[in-house]
């Protein structure tokens, strides 16, 4: 059983200013200890180390904690607002129910760590790296990622929203119901991972990828979106884009990309190369070029009231059905492009300027 901290430990945090000068910045550490209500705002702490401790309902606001170590710690219920932890390591740590609110992280490692009903708000993570961590409904909104790693996370119903996320990765591991929305990503990269469920409502995304990864549904809705890769996926599902900006969507070297879905939105660039798609929905947007499909086939594709200009096909194949009415091409090229024998094509009301035609009308 953990004891509590002794009464003449309890009696040097009263005073906390000399408790930094003589203890906290020379070093302070504790072992399987009960830490419960105890005020540690404002403490400063240097080359420290907390081992298998429970911090209960403990205020920290202040704190200023560099070159430390945290293993086996459960900090529960725990405030430390407007803190600041530099090169710190948590290791095997429990954080549920804590709210660490406008703190900043430098260079610190979670390896491990696991929490519920976490509190991120406006907190700043700067070269960070999270290795197997665990997080079920956390709230970071308007946090900021700053060339971070995020290996092997298994992240459920977390909140992002307006966060800035800028150079950093996410690889292995669950994205499961989290929220980007209004967030901002820039170099973003995911990997590996395997995303259920996850929004990008309303987010700038500057440059991202999604390499090798399988997913049951990613929406972008009311984005503007610069720049964003799908590389290499297969078992991808629902691919959601409505409403949007686009400068650039790729799907590239994809083997298994179910539905792509593009709803009144607007391309500057659209590329699908050496890719096999079930679904590819084009409906009531508008693509201007570069829009390019190759060496791909498509099982059924729709441009229902589309307006496509510099549309190039080549090397692919349609082979359920294509939907076309009441679209309009300009400049389409169809270089070797197959068409099924049994294909469905419902083509009425279609406008072709300066076209190759799928189908005579």
């Amino acid at each position: 059983m953990k004891s509590e901290l002794s009464d003449q430990e309890k009696q040097q945090l009263q005073d906390i200013e000399k408790f930094n000068s003589t203890t906290g910045r020379q070093g302070w550490h504790v072992k399987n200890k009960r830490i419960e209500e105890q005020k540690l705002s404002r403490v400063e702490l240097t080359g420290s180390s907390m081992v298998d401790v429970d911090l209960l309902r403990v205020p920290g606001r202040e704190a200023v904690i560099v070159n430390s170590k945290f293993e086996k710690v459960k900090f529960v219920d725990c405030d430390f607002p407007n803190s600041s932890f530099t090169n710190v390591e948590f290791t095997d740590c429990d954080l549920t129910g804590s709210d660490f609110m406008k703190s900043r992280f430098s260079k610190c490692t979670f390896n491990k760590c696991r929490a519920e009903r976490l509190k991120m708000e406006d907190v700043t993570f700067k070269e960070c790296t999270f290795d197997r961590f665990t997080d079920r409904s956390g709230i970071y909104t308007r946090a900021e990622f700053l060339e971070c790693r995020l290996t092997h996370a298994d992240w459920l119903k977390s909140s992002l929203y307006y966060a800035h996320l800028d150079s950093s990765v996410f690889t292995s591991g669950v994205l499961d119901k989290v929220q980007f929305s209004n967030a901002r990503l820039t170099n973003v990269k995911f990997s590996d991972l395997t995303i259920d469920a996850c929004s990008f409502q309303e987010a700038v995304t500057d440059r991202a990828s999604f390499e090798k990864c399988n997913s049951d549904g990613i929406t972008f809705g009311k984005a503007k979106i610069d720049n964003l890769s799908f590389i290499a996926c297969d078992g991808f599902n629902s691919l959601t884009v409505t409403a949007c900006e686009c400068r650039q969507i790729e799907i590239i070297d994809c083997p298994g990309f179910s539905e792509a879905q593009f709803y009144l939105s607007k391309f500057a660039g659209l590329f699908i190369k050496n890719s096999r798609l079930a679904y590819l929905d084009c409906d009531e947007s508008e693509y201007d070029p570069p829009f390019e499909i190759s060496n791909s086939i498509i099982s059924g594709a729709t441009f229902m009231t589309a307006k496509v200009k510099g549309l190039t096909i080549e090397n692919s194949s349609f082979d359920d059905y294509l939907v076309l009415t009441g679209a309009t091409f300009e400049n389409l090229a169809l270089k070797n492009v197959k068409l099924d024998d049994k294909i469905d094509i419902d083509a009425k009301n279609v406008t072709y300027i300066n076209s190759d035609r799928f189908s005579s009308e």
